[in-house]
C-alpha cells in the first residue's frame, strides 16, 4: 500500500524528470549539398542535388540538431525535381530552420566567387519560387544572400537586399540579411537601416597568426555584436574538429580550440547583456569525412565541443 507522502513524492520525481526533459540538447547544423568540397561545392554552378540517404537522415536525428540550414542556388530553385527533394528533406527533419541562397560562380571566379549578386531579378524571381514551395513552413527562415563580401557600401547593400524581397514577395518578418564581408560584419547593416534579423559567421580565420587566443576570439566577436539590437543568428560557425583530441590538445594552442572557446565565452557574455543570439548553426553535416564534419570517429572530440557549446547557448537563451 502506497502512502500518500509516497504518491506526493513520486509525483514531484515525475515533474522534475518532465522539466528536465523538456530543457533537452538542441542547435542547427548546416546541411551542405554533397558538391565538390564542404568548403567551396556550394559556389559551383549547377543544381544541387541533396541526395541524403534514409541512413543519412538518421544519423542526424540521432544527434541534438533540431534545426538546419538548406544552402541553394538560382539554378536549384528552377529545378522542380530538386525543390522536392529539398522540401521533403525538410519535411523529414521537422520543417525548421533557414533556406539560404548561395552565389554561384561565373567563368574564371575561383573559390568563393566575388561576394555580389550575378543578376538581382533571376535571384529575386528564385526566391519568389522557392518561397511559394515553403511558405506554409512558417518555423523556416529565408536567408537573402549568403557572405556578400563583394559589397563595400552597406546602404548599395541593404537596398538590393528589400528589393529582392519586395520582387519576390517574402514576408521581412522570415528574412536574414547577412552581415558584410563574410558575415562577419553585422553592425554596419543594422546601422543602415535593417531591423529584422541579422546572419553573424564566425571561424578560426578571423584572426591572424600570431593573435589567435581565445581571449582575442571572444573580443573580436564581443566587438563585432556590441550595441546591435536586433535578432542575431549564427548561421555558421566552425573549426577542424580533429584538432580537439586530448593527444593533440595536450601538446600545445590550438587555434580552432581557442576559436571555439572564444566563441563559446562571447555568446554567453552578450546573452548575459541582454543581446538576443536566437541559435547557433554548425558548418556542416555532410559525412564526407573532413575536419569540419560533425560526423567521423576522428572528429568525435570536437563534435562534443559543438553539441556543449550549443547545449550552453541554448540553455543561456531559455
Amino acid at each position: 500500500m502506497i502512502s500518500q507522502t509516497s504518491r506526493l513524492r513520486l509525483l514531484a520525481f515525475c515533474i522534475i524528470v518532465l522539466q528536465s526533459m523538456s530543457v533537452c540538447l538542441s542547435g542547427g547544423l548546416n546541411l551542405a549539398p554533397k558538391r565538390g568540397s564542404s568548403n567551396q561545392g556550394a559556389f559551383l554552378p549547377g543544381v544541387f542535388d541533396y541526395v541524403y540517404s534514409g541512413s543519412d537522415i538518421a544519423q542526424i536525428k540521432s544527434a541534438h540538431f533540431t534545426n538546419f540550414r538548406y544552402p541553394v542556388n538560382v539554378e536549384t530553385c528552377n529545378d522542380d525535381k530538386a525543390l522536392d527533394r529539398i522540401v521533403a528533406l525538410m519535411s523529414q527533419l521537422g520543417n525548421r530552420g533557414i533556406v539560404c541562397m548561395w552565389d554561384t560562380n561565373q567563368p574564371g571566379e575561383i573559390e568563393h566567387g566575388d561576394g555580389r549578386i550575378n543578376d538581382v531579378d533571376k535571384l529575386a524571381a528564385a526566391w519568389k519560387k522557392l518561397y511559394q514551395r515553403i511558405k506554409q513552413h512558417k518555423e523556416i527562415q529565408l536567408e537573402i544572400f549568403n557572405e556578400p563580401f563583394g559589397y563595400d557600401s552597406a546602404d548599395e547593400y541593404l537596398d538590393l537586399m528589400n528589393s529582392i524581397i519586395e520582387k519576390a514577395g517574402l514576408p521581412q518578418d522570415r528574412c536574414i540579411l547577412d552581415g558584410l564581408g563574410y558575415a562577419e560584419d553585422v553592425r554596419s547593416v543594422a546601422d543602415a537601416g535593417w531591423t529584422g534579423t541579422l546572419a553573424y559567421h564566425f571561424y578560426p580565420n578571423w584572426l591572424p597568426d600570431g593573435q589567435r587566443t581565445t581571449e582575442n576570439y571572444s573580443q573580436v566577436i564581443q566587438r563585432a555584436l556590441e550595441g546591435v539590437e536586433n535578432k542575431i543568428v549564427v548561421t555558421e560557425f566552425g573549426a577542424d574538429l580533429k584538432r580537439f583530441h586530448p593527444r593533440r590538445r595536450s601538446r600545445r594552442p590550438d587555434k580552432d580550440v581557442a576559436a571555439l572557446d572564444g566563441l563559446e565565452d562571447a555568446l554567453t557574455k552578450v546573452i548575459k547583456n541582454g543581446q538576443h543570439i536566437e541559435e547557433t548553426y554548425h558548418w556542416h553535416g555532410w559525412d564526407n569525412n573532413d575536419s569540419y564534419s560533425f560526423w567521423g570517429e576522428g572528429n568525435r572530440f570536437g563534435a562534443e565541443q559543438i553539441r556543449d557549446l550549443q547545449d550552453t547557448v541554448q540553455r543561456l537563451m531559455q
